[in-house]
């Protein structure tokens, strides 16, 4: 982060740059989004002080089912998640998006559910902020043009 700020990097909300690609309009020199998947407790801790440090701000998409809960992913150790008075205390120098309920492979699963996964995801934090959710990131990085479809059709207009 020193390294970047030092030579004159800022960062871009995620929402703000899917805008400027969409409408195919210039990015800003020395521009940067920086996004953080799952919604760990030790962004919280650790690359919140840092991003402030410098002025970053940053976009952390939540895996909501598992808001204020720890919880092990396949492969990984179990990770403490960020709770909803820590997402709120982070606001508006941190933007949150939606990255499902329960962070499954959305390829594997019957659309209905896929579907279900993606609009609750935005549902359950927009409680949690009180505004908008708009950016949606995949879990695994797997989608095809039918998730792609659903993920526009449940209001998210960058992904």
């Amino acid at each position: 982060m020193n390294y970047l700020h030092g030579r004159g990097y800022r960062t871009i909300p995620f929402g703000d740059l899917g805008v400027l690609l969409r409408d195919k309009k210039a990015l800003p020199h020395k521009m940067f989004a920086l996004t953080f998947d799952d919604g760990y407790d030790n962004f919280y801790s650790f690359a919140r002080p840092a991003l402030n440090k410098f002025g970053f701000r940053a976009t952390v998409f939540l895996s909501a089912g598992f808001i204020g809960k720890v919880y092990q992913y396949p492969h990984q150790p179990e990770e403490k998640h960020l709770d909803a008075e820590q997402i709120n205390t982070m606001l508006p120098e941190t933007d949150f998006g939606a990255h499902t309920v329960n962070h499954p492979d959305l390829t594997a699963l019957p659309l209905e559910t896929a579907a279900g996964e993606i609009a609750q995801s935005k549902k359950i934090i927009e409680e949690i902020i009180k505004k908008p959710v708009n950016t949606f990131c995949y879990p695994y990085g797997k989608y095809n043009g039918r998730i792609k479809d659903i993920v526009r059709e449940s209001g998210f207009t960058c992904a």
